[in-house]
C-alpha cells in the first residue's frame, strides 16, 4: 500500500492542485509538497521486496538497464529541455530519471555482481558520505557560475575550465563541511545513543 500511496498522491496533487508543476529549484525553490514524493515509490517497493526476500538475484539485470536509461535520459533530456517547452516534457524527463534510479536499486538483489561491487567501491562510497553536503553547496556555486558566465566570452575552453574549477570547489567545500561539521556531529550523536 505504501508504494501505491507514494505513487498516487503526489501525481494527483501535481496534476490537479499544482496544474502539472512539480518541485522546482530555479530561480526560486518551490517544493509544491507533496508533488515530488513519487520519486520514492519504486525505491520503497524494492526495499519492501528486499526485506521480505522476494527479490531474486536475476533482478540485477534491471540495474544494467538503469545505467543505460540514465545515459539516454541525460542525452534526450538535454535535447528536450533545449527544443521543447511545457510541463509534459519535464514530466517525461522526471519519470525516466526516477525509473533509472529505481532500476539501479535492483543491484541489491545480488551484491556479488561485478557492477554492484564497483558501486560499493571506496571512491563512490566517499562521494556517498559527502553527497548531502555537496547537494547543499552545489546550487549556490552554480548560481555564482551563471552570473560569472559572461567572463567566458563564448569560449568553450574557458567554459569547461570554469565548470571544472567549480566542480572542484564544490567537492572541496563539501569535504570540509563534512569533516569539520557533519562528521563530528554524527560521532557525538552515535556516542550518545543508548546501548
Amino acid at each position: 500500500m505504501i508504494p501505491v500511496l507514494f505513487f498516487l498522491i503526489p501525481n494527483l496533487f501535481r496534476w490537479f492542485v499544482c496544474t502539472g508543476h512539480g518541485p522546482s529549484f530555479h530561480p526560486l525553490i518551490e517544493s509544491h509538497f507533496p508533488s515530488g514524493l513519487d520519486a520514492f515509490a519504486l525505491g520503497i517497493l524494492l526495499a519492501g521486496m528486499e526485506s521480505r526476500k522476494w527479490m531474486p538475484k536475476s533482478f540485477q539485470v534491471w540495474g544494467n538497464l538503469g545505467f543505460l536509461l540514465i545515459l539516454l535520459t541525460m542525452i534526450a533530456g538535454a535535447a528536450e529541455a533545449f527544443y521543447a517547452n511545457g510541463s509534459i516534457f519535464a514530466e517525461l524527463i522526471s519519470w525516466r530519471m526516477m525509473l533509472s534510479a529505481g532500476f539501479l536499486v535492483c543491484y541489491v538483489a545480488n551484491p556479488n555482481a561485478p557492477v554492484a561491487k564497483w558501486l560499493c567501491g571506496l571512491l563512490l562510497r566517499w562521494f556517498g558520505f559527502i553527497s548531502y553536503e555537496l547537494f547543499l553547496l552545489h546550487q549556490p556555486i552554480i548560481l555564482w557560475e551563471r552570473n560569472a558566465l559572461a567572463l567566458c566570452h563564448r569560449s568553450s575552453l574557458r567554459y569547461m575550465a570554469m565548470l571544472s574549477s567549480l566542480l572542484l570547489i564544490s567537492v572541496l567545500a563539501a569535504c570540509i563541511v563534512y569533516l569539520y561539521i557533519s562528521l563530528p556531529k554524527l560521532l557525538i550523536s552515535w556516542s550518545n545513543r543508548p546501548s
